[in-house]
């Protein structure tokens, strides 16, 4: 098992929803004049509660089908802040880079895995 590095946040999708049973990155939609960041802040304090402090920007996993088109930016996090609370998903993980592979990701947010794992863990 890995020691060093960081550990990522992942979260479960909901039971009720689309894609339930797969796991992503938190996060969500950029809000017109919002830069990444600010998207990721308020995101996360709306997902899980908590105040954070954007780090590192990871890189981009874009994903197309015949009827959506995903851009996901991914970001480390420096520091949070705040008791977590769950209001999008079923459960968070914090696992090490080399855990993500054994789980089942949503399709947008594989090509993400891939980078994270392979530039910061």
């Amino acid at each position: 098992m890995q020691t060093n590095g960081p550990r990522l946040t992942l979260a479960l999708r909901k039971s009720a929803g689309l894609l339930r049973g797969y796991w992503e990155f938190p996060g969500g939609k950029q809000e017109n004049g919002e830069s990444l960041r600010e998207c990721l802040v308020r995101e996360i304090n709306e997902e899980l509660g908590i105040a954070i402090i954007p780090g590192t920007y990871v890189g981009v996993s874009e994903y197309k089908t015949d009827t959506i088109e995903i851009a996901l930016h991914g970001f480390l996090v420096r520091q949070w802040t705040g008791t977590l609370e769950l209001t999008e998903h079923d459960a968070l993980q914090w696992l090490p880079g080399d855990a993500l592979s054994s789980l089942p990701w949503c399709p947008a947010d594989v090509p993400l895995v891939e980078t994270v794992v392979n530039k910061h863990c």
